[in-house]
């Protein structure tokens, strides 16, 4: 072993030779992927079946012109943009009243000011890991004061953590989608 290589230990990962340091900031990538990905769950009633899908927004040039599209979110870095969309489809026989999606504002990560959108549905949200939801323009969130006591203030869409879709009604075999944005931190 060189002198280098007592400095800058190397280890083999993922098929290739890589300091420790690489390993670390390898790590650290996925591990936010992880993060960023894996936590978005939603929740509904039992005939409902959800399917999630994250797309993440790159730009690219269509003769001459700056397009938006969404890929799949495979890798994803901080300041990228991921649209989250939940697919739901009543399996059951009787209509699905007062269903209600819930899904929380990954960690490492912003909501996008109104991105939430949902066909027939009321769109609430939650500053306080979802034990209160109101519609964005009322949620707020507690603060400590100085001298004692709490505060209520209103929360900036930064601040918020879930987000539930409420809607009345579905019927049998009728499918729909709900979707929202997020800004990696």
């Amino acid at each position: 072993m060189n002198k280098l290589q007592q400095f800058l230990p190397m280890r083999r990962f993922m098929n290739c030779w890589v300091s420790a340091q690489g390993v670390k900031k390898i790590m650290l990538l996925e591990l936010l992927l992880a993060v960023v990905i894996a936590p978005a769950f939603a929740v509904a009633d039992p005939n409902i079946q959800l399917d999630m899908q994250v797309k993440k927004e790159i730009i690219v040039e269509e003769n001459g012109q700056e397009v938006t599209q969404w890929i799949d979110a495979d890798e994803v870095l901080p300041g990228e943009k991921l649209k989250y969309t939940v697919r739901y489809v009543n399996m059951g026989d009787e209509p699905a009243t007062q269903v209600r999606i819930e899904n929380p504002i990954p960690e490492l990560s912003v909501y996008v000011t109104d991105s939430a959108s949902g066909v027939g549905s009321i769109i609430v949200f939650s500053a306080d890991g979802g034990a209160k939801y109101d519609p964005a323009e009322q949620v707020t969130y507690e603060v400590a004061v100085f001298g004692g006591g709490k505060d209520q203030r209103i929360a900036k869409p930064e601040r918020f953590t879930n987000i539930r879709w409420l809607i009345e009604q579905v019927p049998p075999g009728s499918e729909g989608e709900v979707s929202f944005q997020v800004l990696v931190q």
